[in-house]
């Protein structure tokens, strides 16, 4: 059976509106397959988005009887400013750059905000700048490090040559000429599902050996019902080009939900 129910035009999805819908699934389901409903409780499959997670959904569950299936989430991919956002409130609360960065990847994975980044924020926090950003910079450089190019380069493969140069102080024709004596090249990354944290990989296999030995002792599949949104949306992500040396294979990125 397949239940589906189109949402108007600019009209989002919300814990009142989702509570709604699962009113509307058990009868469709006490309607179309009550053999489903006498075999006894219903197992729910669902994602952990968030009006999905919500107290009122969770209450809703309960009163329906519907069992919701362990979910384990994707890792989270936070964007410049929403780091930003977080560095700054442990700022405020008087923790140092390193107790921040360890904090942040902690919870949203390795490398989302590196022990040098959080510092050159807390700077730009001391100095009343909040934006973080890099401003443009005017003036001629007179200090030029290949070396320095080749590391911001490894560091981030997707900066731009312009980003580079402004980071530097150097002019953009000096940083072009480096990366092409350092061999450095501009490949398309390729797509992948998701980047997993070690943690994450783990916590997936904990979960399936969870399920699987739940269904030696209680078979729970033919009491399954799975449920999920899906968006259209006009907003065609295109991939990146990022940094390769000869014979090195392009980057892999996670494909955006």
């Amino acid at each position: 059976m397949i239940y589906c129910e189109l949402l108007p035009y600019g009209q989002t999805l919300n814990s009142d509106l989702y509570c709604q819908q699962l009113d509307r699934l058990k009868v469709a389901l006490m309607k179309k397959r009550p053999s489903l409903i006498n075999r006894g409780r219903i197992v729910f499959h669902q994602d952990n988005a968030r009006p999905h997670t919500s107290l009122a959904t969770r209450q809703k569950l309960r009163e329906l009887g519907l069992e919701v299936l362990l979910q384990i989430g994707y890792p989270s991919f936070l964007p410049i400013r929403k780091r930003a956002s977080i560095t700054g409130y442990y700022y405020d609360k008087g923790k140092n750059a390193s107790q921040v960065a360890n904090k942040i990847c902690a919870v949203y994975g390795p490398d989302t905000v590196s022990i040098s980044t959080a510092q050159r924020w807390f700077q730009r926090f001391r100095s009343g700048v909040e934006v973080v950003e890099d401003a443009p910079r005017s003036g001629r450089p007179v200090v030029e490090n290949c070396d320095k190019i080749a590391e911001l380069a490894e560091k981030d493969r997707h900066s731009s040559s312009r980003s580079i140069d402004q980071e530097l102080g150097i002019s953009h024709q000096t940083v072009i000429n480096h990366l092409k004596k350092l061999r450095f090249t501009k490949k398309l990354d390729v797509w992948v599902p998701h980047t997993l944290t070690q943690k994450n990989i783990f916590d997936r296999i904990d979960a399936c050996e969870s399920l699987l030995n739940r269904n030696k002792i209680d078979p729970f599949p033919k009491r399954m019902v799975t449920g999920d949104e899906k968006w259209v949306t006009y907003d065609n992500v295109k991939r990146k080009r990022s940094w390769s040396k000869p014979a090195e294979a392009a980057q892999t990125v996670a494909k955006p939900s």
